[in-house]
């Protein structure tokens, strides 16, 4: 299982490896120049984490902080690891670090008519599995709509959108701010 973790900030060393599972992992409108995330993981708050097992890359994690939200924009798996635990051990050391804040993220919606409609729905049993829960609000952006997930049950801090949308707003130093709407009642 894991047993090191590496930050990656800056643009010093290489991380080929993270670099390449991003560009697998993520369709390319989701990917963000991979020199960009490591300088704003600079910034106070952002943190871009690479999980390894004996040396071997398992994983990583892009997560931007507010006062009550670990808002995490990737979380990436290698593929061979999939199903073992992974993603898992490393949603688990999340919640450790989120301590009382509310740990947000945003997967695309499942659905019968996409052609990658398994892949979406075992993303929402995995992250449901981990004890995330439907807020009930999505985010558009120029391409998608995502359906917004948190696990606020470790602390009393349940899901605030505004503090959401100060999060997702500090990854473009504030040039975008986000179309977040009410979809439905959260659960449901």
């Amino acid at each position: 299982m894991i047993n090191s973790t590496r930050e990656l900030s800056g643009l010093s060393g290489s991380f080929e490896d993270v670099k390449q599972l991003m560009e697998r992992a993520f369709p390319e409108h989701e990917q963000m120049p991979f020199f960009l995330l490591r300088l704003m993981a600079l910034r106070n708050g952002i943190s871009f984490r690479a999980y390894y097992e004996n040396g071997l890359l398992a994983g990583f994690t892009y997560t931007e902080e507010t006062a009550r939200t670990m808002f995490l924009l990737f979380l990436a798996v290698r593929e061979e690891m999939r199903g073992k635990g992974y993603g898992s051990a490393i949603l688990d050391d999340l919640k450790r670090r989120a301590s009382k804040k509310c740990i947000v993220l945003n997967i695309e919606p499942a659905a019968d008519d996409v052609p990658d409609a398994v892949e979406r729905k075992n993303r929402l049993a995995f992250y449901r599995w981990n004890g995330f829960e439907d807020t009930g609000w999505k985010i558009r952006d120029k391409n998608d709509t995502y359906q917004i997930l948190a696990h606020p049950f470790l602390s009393s801090s349940a899901f605030d959108v505004q503090d959401y949308r100060k999060a997702v707003g500090r990854l473009t130093f504030g040039m975008y701010q986000p179309y977040v709407f009410r979809d439905r009642p959260a659960g449901s």
